[in-house]
């Protein structure tokens, strides 16, 4: 018994070092609002591919890898005058993912200060396709603006947990002097 838990302790940790990029190396992208880190050997996209301000996508973890990590970051003006809260909102959000994915699953809704910034954080699961991802989508409220944070990675298979948790963890906002 003792040997077969000692041979898969140093089989997972073989695996975990395996799939993990050197997350002590990383770049800091600098925006006008906000800056985030991402691993070295990441690749950064700013075409605002629907309607992203960007994307920080994971390489290939092997060749059979089927599903490219990644985190992107919208970034949406509020309304003057808009009368919804910021509960409501999330409430509203959920609603809405809950018709337009398929399969989906709410696994965790929490409220957390991360880096200063009040922030609320969903993490669920939906198939894409043949493909069944897990998110998790951060929430933060400032200079009148909603940042939307998300993660996705897949479900079945994930490869870079570590380092999609510490891109989000990186999220820093410039706060307006107003």
């Amino acid at each position: 018994m003792r040997n077969t838990l000692l041979s898969f302790f140093l089989i997972f940790t073989a695996f975990e070092c395996m799939s993990q990029v050197d997350s002590a190396s990383s770049e800091t992208f600098k925006k006008e609002y906000y800056s985030i880190k991402k691993p070295k050997g990441w690749t950064l996209n700013e075409s605002g591919l629907g309607g992203t301000d960007c994307f920080i996508i994971s390489p290939k973890a092997n060749s059979n890898d089927s599903f490219t990590e990644n985190v992107n970051i919208i970034r949406t003006p509020l309304e003057e005058g808009q009368q919804e809260t910021r509960d409501e909102g999330i409430q509203r959000t959920i609603k809405m993912m809950g018709k337009m994915m398929n399969n989906f699953k709410l696994l965790s809704q929490e409220k957390k200060v991360v880096n200063g910034l009040e922030t609320d954080i969903l993490v669920y699961t939906h198939t894409q396709g043949i493909l069944e991802l897990k998110l998790e989508q951060r929430f933060v409220l400032a200079n009148n603006q909603m940042y939307i944070l998300t993660a996705t990675e897949s479900a079945v298979n994930p490869h870079f947990i570590k380092q999609l948790s510490e891109i989000l963890d990186s999220f820093q906002l410039k706060m307006s002097e107003n």
